[in-house]
């Protein structure tokens, strides 16, 4: 068996066991015996452990960011999706003019959406339109800094240093309005 620890700027940040002989290597890998092996398992083993917490912790905080605006229930996902779908599609065609029997056989949800909010098409479809844009860029706001956030926990050499970088992004998360 083989034994090496993968380092970045002098940090080790994973260990791995080879029991092939020709194994490749990452050039940040350095090959170790098996007592560094065994020291550097524990400090590693917590740090990745951490970071695995850490970077749960900033995803289930995303989560919660997004809740704030949208409706998160069984299959509204989906019907704001559709609902878009044929908002966008009626835009395009230039809003035309059908029948009720029409508009509730092609386009059932903008249809129904009409008729509860007594809007004419054009109002209903730009506004859901407008509600999609927007979600568009908080989604991407949340994205980045999730993103982000994680990825700045994977490249944190140091305990300190992953909490660090969570509460950093958490905190910017919160920020979204």
């Amino acid at each position: 068996m083989r034994y090496f620890v993968d380092e970045r700027e002098g940090q080790a940040t994973a260990l791995f066991i080879f029991t092939d002989n020709n194994v490749e290597t990452k050039p940040t890998f350095r090959e170790i015996n098996l007592t560094e092996y065994e020291r550097l398992r524990g400090e590693i083993g917590d740090l990745t452990e951490l970071k695995k917490l850490c970077k749960n912790e900033i995803d289930a905080f995303a989560g919660e960011v997004r809740l704030r605006f949208i409706t998160s229930t069984p299959g509204q996902a989906e019907t704001y999706i559709l609902k878009a779908t044929e908002a966008k599609a009626l835009k395009s065609l230039g809003y035309p003019s059908l029948s009720q029997s029409e508009m509730n056989s092609t386009w059932p949800l903008i249809a129904a959406e009409m008729q509860v909010m007594n809007q004419t098409m054009t109002v209903v479809c730009e506004t859901i339109i407008a509600l999609e844009n927007g979600w568009k860029q908080i989604a991407a706001a949340v994205e980045t800094l999730r993103l982000g956030g994680k990825n700045a926990v994977d490249a944190a050499t140091s305990p300190t240093e992953a909490l660090n970088m969570k509460a950093l992004f958490i905190s910017q998360l919160n920020n979204i309005t």
